[in-house]
């Protein structure tokens, strides 16, 4: 069935995607994460695509493969751009706070180091977390870097990860339409309609 073959082409390029975002992965981000997500989703796809192939011995399967196959590339698509969304946010935050920080380095102001971007961003962070007298005085910067807000700040650029996340995004939208083309139905065997009667 042509439905079957557009699943298992979607697992693949799930997979494909999940390695490129390892490859571009830099040091210290969640290269395992970006890793994994992908193949996971791409395994449900290839359950999915057995279950449509064993048409002829078991059609109620086959219908439960042909509502996950349609279903799964609307929630990883969703997913995929959610989650995009906010790899592109983080990413414009982290350029606009690098040109900053490059000025300071720059100026002489400031450290070019990892841990002091780190530092800065920090910083940044907790001046919009904590934007009063009040607020700053309950918190001091020394024991914010220690909160999980502090330490979830990240010094890399997350472009990477947004472009991989749109690819996907793009992707299972391509493969929706692509496997709702086919038209994929399961027709019930004969002993089936039989049982039913």
């Amino acid at each position: 069935m042509k439905s079957v073959v557009l699943m298992m082409v979607y697992a693949v390029v799930l997979m494909f995607g999940g390695y490129i975002a390892f490859s571009l992965a830099p040091a210290g981000s969640s290269k395992l994460t970006a890793l994994l997500v992908p193949f996971i989703a791409a395994g449900l796809m290839v359950v999915a695509a057995v279950l449509v192939s064993r048409a002829k011995k078991n059609a109620g399967l086959a219908r439960i493969g042909v509502l996950l196959g349609v279903a799964l590339p609307i929630l990883f698509g969703a997913a995929f751009a959610q989650r995009a969304l906010k790899s592109s946010a983080a990413s414009a935050d982290f350029r606009s706070d690098r040109v900053a920080f490059d000025e300071l380095v720059k100026n002489g102001e400031q450290e070019g180091t990892i841990e002091g971007l780190r530092s800065f961003r920090q910083f940044q962070l907790y001046q919009v977390k904590y934007d009063t007298p009040e607020k700053a005085a309950e918190t001091p910067f020394d024991d914010f870097k220690n909160t999980r807000a502090g330490k979830k700040v990240k010094t890399y650029d997350t472009a990477y990860l947004a472009a991989v996340l749109w690819g996907l995004c793009g992707s299972s939208l391509l493969a929706l339409v692509a496997i709702a083309s086919t038209k994929p139905t399961i027709e019930s065997r004969p002993d089936e309609d039989t049982n039913e009667e």
